[in-house]
């Protein structure tokens, strides 16, 4: 508790005075038992009342006068002395006072409870980061992270989660438990079987005009960010061209809603023909009364009105960017959902990402998507306002954190997540990893805003360094022996010196089994866990979640009816050899009404009407 000024000095005077107070009362105490010592009687009898009794009864005998009048100067001496000695402030020591947290500092900052996010283990306990902020994990590959840390947690965590689950090795350990009390989905786009649930952004587009806008820009911004360096100008028009496709295929009846046929659209066409093919879109779209929305001409006319190798390199800045979905796999995994990503807090729900390991860099911008979306459609609404809804909280599990690329809405979100219930359990390699990708200022404000930091034993010297640094400095006496050159007695110096609490090398060396954690108190060098030498988890090894497949479809571009062309050509017998190439679609007659006769023997007469019947729908 932080104290006012005048808060401080009363605080200062009270303590001054009550141990005063206290030396008094210990004076009388230790003179009186000095008293009965002195005269032969049982001292075990004295009070603070003993040197008054004697006083008043023998202020008259000198020598028990005498004896009373040492005893007291004795008594105060000691008393004041011992009382007085913590009046004194504290010495500071040179170069510091770091050291590792005890059992009691952990336990007083509740590190040993029974809920939240599972850290690590001390003298038999878990130690677990209560409340609701965050935490980070920095560990070398095959360092045992996912044994110690992310395993543990799956195994524990009530709530809902998110895990980006590299190898799928975490949803095969852990789902068939996580099932038994929430819903599980594997989100493996490139599942060639279907093996996956399926996402479709677009299922997140408010389905009214003046909400859809805004909602498809936010989706636009994910896609294609402005560069922290370099010319701003490729994104910003690729997010522009990406707000008009979009609209036109949620404001064109039977086209489907999906980020497949966003790609579909844009690659239909060649070269500088794509923007003359848009423009006579939105020019049919005008004669059909059923024209686009102004939003959407504007967007698709920035783009059909830009110079012929601009509009190119556009068009192919955007491709390059969305050509993921060209793979039906992708399409396939993202034309529905199978979930609603907004019920995080409203129910349990473990969502896996599955991913593997050659697939990180190219599922990067779609995870990437997902993650973002996640966080925010659940940072729209406080659990405050709506309790009896929002119930539950939702940690991130998010291994190989850079792999996803930066995402801008979690360093934006990050300070204040917590306060939706939404947790965030970051593992990376080092904090260069995260620094390459976030720059200084943004890694440094990520670790920041989390509530602890763990560190396996690093194998680089410079992250060694960062973490003995920051496990601070403490004071250690020095002896020096000063021999003079010219014979004579020696001279003993001691003096403080600075030592780090633990050298780089030193924390290289904490060992396989053990790990650091940096919180809100000091340091805690605790054990590693491992999740199949421990009891509670091994039970809840079962056998993993199943689901059923989802289909693959390959879909073709879609022509909308007002947008098909049609060419009228009449037969005449100098064109009547193209009538061998036509099927009975091509032709503008309904041949579906002719009667066709059946059976084997047709009579002259069902022939007859046959042909009448042909005839008759030529003519109308």
């Amino acid at each position: 508790m932080l104290l006012t000024e005048t808060q401080s000095k009363r605080a200062r005077v009270g303590a001054v005075l009550g141990l005063i107070v206290m030396a008094l009362i210990c004076t009388l105490y230790l003179a009186g038992y000095f008293f009965l010592w002195r005269i032969k009687l049982p001292a075990y009898t004295a009070t603070p009342f003993t040197v008054y009794q004697y006083w008043a009864a023998y202020n008259d005998v000198p020598k028990v006068m005498e004896t009373l009048k040492w005893c007291l100067i004795f008594s105060a001496v000691i008393s004041f002395g011992m009382f007085g000695a913590l009046l004194i402030p504290a010495q500071k020591k040179l170069y510091g006072d770091a050291r590792f947290a005890k059992t009691k500092e952990i336990k007083d900052a509740g590190y040993l409870g029974s809920e939240g996010l599972i850290l690590g283990k001390h003298n038999g306990n878990f130690v677990m980061l209560p409340g609701q902020v965050g935490a980070l994990l920095a560990a070398e590959p095959r360092s045992g992270k996912g044994r110690g840390v992310v395993q543990p947690n799956m195994l524990n965590w009530p709530d809902s989660v998110v895990i980006t689950d590299i190898r799928q090795e975490s949803y095969r350990l852990t789902s068939g438990f996580r099932s038994k009390y929430s819903e599980v989905f594997l989100f493996n786009p490139l599942s060639k079987e279907g093996m996956t649930c399926q996402y479709n952004p677009f299922d997140y587009v408010t389905d009214t005009p003046e909400g859809r806008v805004d909602d498809i820009q936010k989706i636009a911004n994910y896609l294609s960010p402005d560069p922290a360096q370099g010319d701003p100008f490729w994104p910003a028009a690729c997010r522009t061209l990406f707000l008009g496709l979009a609209l036109y295929i949620f404001e064109t009846e039977g086209m489907p809603r999906t980020f497949g046929e966003v790609v579909r659209q844009i690659m239909y066409g060649e070269g500088e023909t794509v923007g003359e093919r848009w423009k006579k879109i939105i020019e049919e779209r005008d004669a059909s009364g059923k024209p686009l929305s102004s939003t959407c001409k504007s967007a698709l006319y920035d783009f059909i009105y830009t110079s012929g190798n601009t509009q190119a390199s556009i068009r192919k800045t955007f491709t390059a960017k969305l050509e993921l979905w060209l793979n039906p796999l992708i399409d396939s995994a993202t034309s529905s959902s199978s979930f609603d990503l907004r019920d995080f807090r409203k129910r349990r729900i473990s969502l896996y990402i599955g991913i593997r390991p050659g697939d990180l860099e190219r599922l990067e911008l779609l995870n990437n998507l997902l993650v973002q979306q996640i966080i925010d459609l659940n940072t729209e609404l406080m659990p405050e306002d709506a309790p009896d809804v929002l119930k539950y909280k939702c940690a991130f599990f998010l291994d190989e954190f850079t792999a996803l690329g930066r995402m801008n809405v979690f360093t934006k979100c990050v300070s204040f997540m917590g306060g939706y219930n939404l947790i965030p359990f970051i593992i990376i390699q080092g904090p260069s990893q995260l620094r390459s990708v976030y720059g200084h200022d943004d890694a440094a404000t990520i670790i920041r805003c989390l509530g602890a930091r763990v560190c396996f034993a690093p194998k680089d010297i410079e992250e060694a360094g960062e973490i003995s640094k920051a496990l601070g400095d403490t004071t250690v006496k020095g002896k020096s022996i000063n021999r003079p050159t010219m014979g004579g007695k020696s001279s003993v110096t001691i003096s403080d010196n600075k030592r780090a609490l633990l050298l780089p090398d030193e924390v290289k060396k904490i060992g396989k089994k053990r790990e650091i954690i940096f919180s809100d108190i000091n340091p805690i060098l605790c054990e590693k866990i491992f999740y199949d030498k421990e009891k509670v988890f091994r039970k809840r090894l079962l056998p993993a979640h199943t689901f059923d497949p989802i289909e693959i479809v390959i879909r073709d571009f879609i022509i909308p009816n007002e947008a098909v062309e049609r060419e009228e050509i009449i037969i005449t017998d100098k064109n009547i050899s193209i009538i061998d190439d036509l099927s009975l679609a091509d032709f503008d007659i309904a041949f579906e009404d002719v009667e066709i006769p059946t059976g084997d023997n047709i009579s002259d007469e069902d022939m007859q009407l046959a042909v009448n019947s042909f005839l008759s729908s030529m003519k109308d």
